[in-house]
């Protein structure tokens, strides 16, 4: 208690003096302490006008200036007024900071397993900023984001069927247990992708899918010595 008590007294302090640190409480009662001063040059928060008019930094106000809500504490209220709680409110400043959200580096460095944590922290920082008015810089981080990755999965060579979102090629999925000379040949186009595993019956069933270029047929006809067509 005492240690709190110190820390508050040296926060008042600084706030006698400069007017620039203030403290707030996000909506599970967790304090923050907010740099004003930070804010109001932050490069990021270009734009933000509602944003800047809620926290009392923007240059000219049409609304006249007023000043922020607080509790008996002294504590604005506005961010738990808009329920923000700790985590978002860290997902917020992380990006105000580096203009990226927790986990982004580690998946830019090739760790796709953490896709899912910056996609959520994604929205979730999306829902954060449409509360505080909406955040120009943000938008512009998320959809490049966004459009990156459909660049980038466009890019990946499918290995099913399912994986093959722009119908790039063609596909023959052929039971393991066939005859290997009834598989898609490799003189016709056609490679190994992958191998699936299907639970039939009591045991379990392995199925082959190969796949070929659209194009291939066009140049050169999967056509066996008598002339017919195989696999079209």
């Amino acid at each position: 208690m005492e240690i709190c008590r110190c820390l508050n007294d040296a926060i008042t302090e600084v706030e006698k003096r400069t007017n620039l640190i203030i403290r707030a409480r996000t909506s599970n009662g967790n304090l923050v302490l907010i740099d004003l001063y930070k804010l109001k040059n932050n490069p990021r928060l270009e734009g933000a006008e509602v944003f800047k008019m809620l926290f009392g930094i923007c240059d000219a106000n049409s609304f006249g200036k007023f000043p922020m809500g607080k509790d008996e504490e002294g504590c604005i209220t506005i961010i738990r007024d808009l329920q923000i709680n700790s985590r978002q409110w860290y997902i917020f400043t992380i990006f105000l900071e580096k203009g990226i959200v927790p986990g982004y580096d580690d998946y830019k460095l090739g760790k796709d397993y953490k896709y899912n944590e910056v996609s959520n922290n994604i929205e979730t920082l999306q829902e954060i900023c449409v509360k505080f008015g909406g955040l120009p810089s943000f938008d512009v981080f998320r959809e490049n984001f966004y459009n990156g990755e459909q660049e980038v999965k466009a890019k990946i060579i499918a290995s099913t069927p399912e994986k093959d979102i722009n119908r790039k090629y063609q596909w023959r999925t052929v039971k393991s247990a066939i005859f290997c000379r009834q598989h898609p040949d490799s003189n016709f186009g056609w490679s190994f992708a992958s191998t699936a595993v299907v639970k039939e019956g009591n045991s379990s069933v392995a199925y082959h899918n190969y796949r070929r270029d659209w194009n291939w047929s066009k140049e050169k006809p999967d056509y066996t010595s008598d002339g017919s067509n195989v696999f079209d």
